[in-house]
């Protein structure tokens, strides 16, 4: 029947918007964590930049490994949740901005 019919469209409809709901929960979620983890990589990246700062005084004559061996057992070092290849372009960028404020 025509009743019939319109019922099933009308819970076609609910469903598809229900699905696309949770698609965009989802979605925001994800986002929102995305954000979050840059978030936490953004303040890992500053505490080692600080640490680098603080102990590493001629970043342009040293080598990342020279650094590494040096400060591994640091707690910002160590506890850093960077992943190393992370950790060494943090160097990679202090080292760079080091010299270019030296004029080299």
């Amino acid at each position: 029947s025509t009743r019939e019919r319109l019922f099933r469209e009308v819970v076609r409809e609910l469903e598809t918007a229900k699905r696309e709901r949770q698609r965009q929960a989802q979605k925001d979620q994800d986002e929102v964590e995305q954000l979050r983890k840059r978030r936490k990589m953004t303040v890992a990246e500053e505490s080692l930049t600080n640490l680098l700062a603080e102990r590493v005084k001629a970043p342009y004559a040293t080598t990342w490994e020279e650094v590494y061996e040096a400060l591994a057992e640091h707690p910002d070092m160590r506890d850093s949740p960077l992943a190393a290849e992370e950790k060494e372009r943090v160097f990679a960028e202090y080292r760079r901005s080091v010299t270019e404020q030296r004029g080299e």
